[in-house]
């Protein structure tokens, strides 16, 4: 039985993570599972929390990570539906509300706890609440599977359950990182008229391209405005208070404006009240609205259907000890989703 695991560490704001090394694991509870990891990604909810833009942080110490694919090592609940080997993927979404025990870590050497959420992923072993475990579809691999822990979920979510007639719409999605590529396949799943993306990363567009070439990508947002297209939905993926600003200006009157990312804390989305009274709709989005006992079979089609979804997400794979380096590359812009074998 495993006793000790390694897992990059949020130590200090704007500071590289540490790697740290010999973690002891405590005791199961009976709502925990522990998790052997195999692969993780970052995502920009990370960036956010390295750099301190989600606020005072006063869980430092603590672990990092919300997406991510395993192997169940053991279960506190002995009558839990888990059993030993079974393939999961772990995601923020949760399965209810319920509310599971703090999970906290001695740190090794050092005379203080280390913070864990109910889900955190960036370690080779983890303990997670038992309503962020989800069995992993047998056609995908863990992975792909990665990629149901929070990317598609959230953009193609924002497709599937939150828009309607889409073969007669005309739809904008505004960043095309990990959950703006998801929102872009899930458009094209559901036969949509036009497809419009704005991407400023000139090197992603044409690796886009490659794959789509149905799709119209614009990298600067003023060519968009100058073609006078009204759009019956937009999609914003970007996390930027203006980018979400603009999408809604570029709306129809009678549109809908969807965002799924959490921008910069204390930032402020602002509108003018006439927009709202001619009809436009602005709203937003936790985790695509999922949930994975009604959404799943349709998140495992989309990744199914799309052979070149590993090219596109993952264009390289790190390790543990180079999640610093996977981090500055993601924020880089040089990988849609940044994927880290584990074990």
């Amino acid at each position: 039985m495993i006793k000790i695991f390694n897992a990059a560490v949020l130590d200090k704001i704007n500071r590289p993570l540490k790697i740290v090394r010999n973690i002891k694991l405590p005791k199961l509870k009976k709502d925990q599972i522990l998790v052997k990891m195999k692969y993780t990604a970052v995502c920009g909810s990370q960036l956010f929390e390295i750099n301190g833009k989600r606020g005072k942080d006063i869980y430092i110490p603590h672990l990092l990570g919300h997406e991510g694919t395993g192997q169940i090592v053991k279960a506190g609940d002995v009558s839990s539906k888990f059993k030993k080997k079974d393939k999961v993927f772990l995601s923020w979404i949760s399965k209810d509300n319920f509310q599971t025990s703090k999970i906290l870590f001695d740190y090794p050497n050092k005379n203080k706890s280390l913070n864990a959420g109910p889900v955190t992923t960036f370690s080779t072993y983890t303990i997670v609440s038992k309503n962020k475990v989800y069995h992993l579809p047998k056609k995908i691999s863990l992975k792909k599977g990665v990629l149901l822990g929070c990317a598609i979920p959230t953009g193609a979510g924002m497709v599937f359950n939150q828009s309607n007639n889409l073969e007669k719409k005309t739809t904008l999605v505004i960043g095309a990182g990990g959950v703006g590529l998801s929102s872009i396949l899930a458009l094209k799943i559901k036969k949509t008229k036009k497809i419009i993306v704005y991407e400023p990363n000139k090197k992603k567009i044409l690796l886009l391209r490659k794959y789509m070439s149905d799709v119209i990508f614009y990298d600067d947002i003023k060519k968009i405005v100058k073609t006078n297209i009204l759009f019956d939905y937009v999609y914003d993926c970007s996390g930027i208070t203006k980018s979400i600003e603009l999408g809604f200006k570029l709306l129809k009157d009678t549109g809908k404006c969807i965002f799924a990312t959490h921008p910069e804390f204390k930032k402020k989305i602002l509108f003018d009240p006439y927009e709202f009274i001619k009809g436009k709709k602005l709203e937003g989005s936790w985790g695509g609205k999922v949930k994975f006992s009604r959404d799943l079979n349709n998140l495992t089609k989309l990744i199914l259907k799309f052979k070149f979804i590993e090219k596109l997400y993952f264009r390289r794979i790190y390790s543990l000890n180079e999640i610093n380096k996977a981090i500055k590359d993601f924020k880089n812009g040089k990988n849609i989703r940044t994927l880290i074998k584990l074990n």
